[in-house]
């Protein structure tokens, strides 16, 4: 277990008409992106859930195509390695790879309905807790959910059992709160010890590059060990890592919730939980009607991104570009390292530099870009071409993300991430139906039809932002005058996981410092 002292924070001094919200004091640390064990927490989630997740699409993949060229079941069953049959003639696809490539997004279609809606549930559940049992449970519960998912779809594998199993896996995952409730505790964790200013937002962002680092490392190594083991291998191995983070979690990842809530009725934690939605007293700046439509550009930027999920492999492996498991690897894994260097250092001066609203329009134009070079696509290069207009394009979820956390009063941070993630799980739902369903009536006709319809919804969420910086911007307490709710901290503050001390990480300006 970590030592008490890992987790023990200074109180910092703090104004009586300033230092206290919703009658409980602020206990301001380092952000908890600090801590090795947390980041390592983080990185080592993401290789693990990108690398199953690899598996596990290329597989569907392989399978329905396996179905559509043969009549005979048993024999598709046997088989366990990706290949790179594409279509039978150079300048066209076959009718098995098409019908192969509507089977595809059908079983994905299916997979990820049934993860997400039984999702649903435990996430609120677990959710409106998070506030009272704190962020380490969330993490733990995730973690043992894709275990199970895993060692499911690995005795599928190698029993040579239909799709159906791949089916109950996801819906064991969704049991467990899926990746979701891993991401609450992520954000609420770093909204726990950050204040409310730019320091949240690079926290945010700091994050995301920890996830395209596990990204990086999980492309490579799956495309190499499917093309050389088969998929058996792999998904056992994700089973396996699983177990590991699960120890490291218990034994190293730090708890950040200091005051927990206090005990009461289910129903009451609920409406609770649940009452920044109504009570504006519980957003800064009593400007609810801003959060609100916030919350809207979020969504429909979710729904944005969405509508090629669960299509982009099946895109990949079909005609003209009939990529292997190497070959998605490489390209998902420059991807991720396009986005983790570059991607992550313009982020950072833009973020310190930068408004939120002219931030999320570059990165709204940055995917509209990346959408349209990708649609449009005829050879392999204009993929990668793709990838790198697309370099910011994390920019937009970042900013809108930190300006809604940083509206919700900070008793209130592990609800609004429950609410953040039912949302998210629901235009996941929506977006990959949307996906799937377009891409088998347009394969025939424009294979990347679904990315030009995810261009025209970030144009639609660009429009969404030009309103809202017209009626005074992203901030809550804008067009009126500003309450500083930056509380006072003592000169010195403990560091999560070390007895060192550093001075604050943000200055009077509310800039950004090198150790951040």
């Amino acid at each position: 277990m970590v030592p008490k002292r890992e987790r023990s924070v200074l109180v910092s001094s703090i104004d009586s008409s300033k230092g206290q919200t919703n009658g409980k004091v602020k206990c301001i640390t380092s952000p908890v992106t600090s801590n090795k064990a947390f980041v390592i927490a983080v990185v080592f989630s993401s290789l693990v859930l990108d690398f199953g997740s690899e598996a596990k699409s290329q597989y569907i993949v392989q399978f329905t195509r396996d179905l559509s060229r043969t009549a005979n079941s048993t024999i598709l069953r046997h088989q366990n390695v990706t290949k790179n049959a594409c279509g039978k003639k150079l300048n066209e696809s076959s009718m098995d790879e098409i019908m192969g490539q509507k089977l595809a997004a059908k079983w994905s279609f299916y997979c990820n309905t049934v993860e997400h809606v039984t999702t649903l549930p435990i996430v609120m559940l677990f959710g409106i807790y998070s506030d009272k049992i704190g962020r380490k449970p969330l993490f733990l519960i995730s973690t043992v959910g894709m275990f199970l998912e895993y060692g499911i779809k690995a005795v599928a594998i190698y029993m040579k059992l239909p799709m159906y199993f791949f089916v109950i896996a996801a819906g064991v995952e969704g049991l467990t709160g899926c990746r979701y409730l891993f991401s609450i505790a992520t954000n609420a964790s770093i909204a726990d010890t950050t204040e409310r200013n730019q320091t949240r937002t690079t926290a945010l962002a700091l994050v995301d590059v920890f996830l395209g680092i596990g990204t990086f490392a999980a492309k490579i190594g799956a495309g190499y060990m499917i093309s050389s083991m088969g998929y058996f291998f792999p998904v056992v191995l994700t089973a396996g890592l699983n177990i590991f983070m699960v120890i490291f979690i218990i034994g190293f990842v730090p708890e950040t919730l200091q005051r927990k809530s206090k005990k009461k009725p289910t129903f009451e934690i609920f409406k609770d939980s649940m009452s920044f939605l109504y009570d504006k007293t519980q957003i800064h700046g009593n400007k609810r009607w801003k959060f609100f439509y916030c919350f809207f550009m979020f969504i429909s930027l979710e729904i944005s991104g969405m509508a090629v999920s669960g299509i982009s492999t099946i895109y990949y492996m079909g005609f003209p570009f009939c990529w292997n498991s190497k070959s998605i690897g490489w390209y998902s894994a420059s991807t991720s390292l396009i986005h983790t260097t570059i991607g992550a250092m313009l982020l950072k001066l833009f973020v310190k530099h930068g408004k939120d609203e002219p931030l999320a329009i570059i990165g709204l134009m940055s995917s509209i870009s990346n959408k349209v070079v990708m649609g449009l696509a005829s050879q392999s290069w204009m993929l990668y071409l793709g990838t790198s207009v697309g370099v910011l394009s994390m920019l937009q979820g970042v900013v809108i993300r930190s300006a809604l956390s940083r509206m919700v009063i900070e008793s209130k941070q592990g609800s609004f991430f429950m609410v953040y993630e039912l949302v998210v799980i629901l235009t996941a739902i929506a977006g990959t139906s949307l996906a799937t369903n377009i891409y088998q009536a347009t394969v025939t006709i424009l294979r990347g039809f679904p990315f030009l319809v995810a261009a025209c919804l970030y144009f639609f969420v660009v429009l969404l932002v030009i309103i809202i910086c017209i009626f005074g911007g992203m901030h809550p307490e804008a067009g009126s005058k500003r309450t500083s709710t930056a509380y006072k901290r003592t000169s010195d503050i403990a560091t999560y996981g070390s007895t060192t001390q550093h001075p604050s990480n943000v200055n009077s300006g509310g800039n950004i410092s090198s150790e951040v």
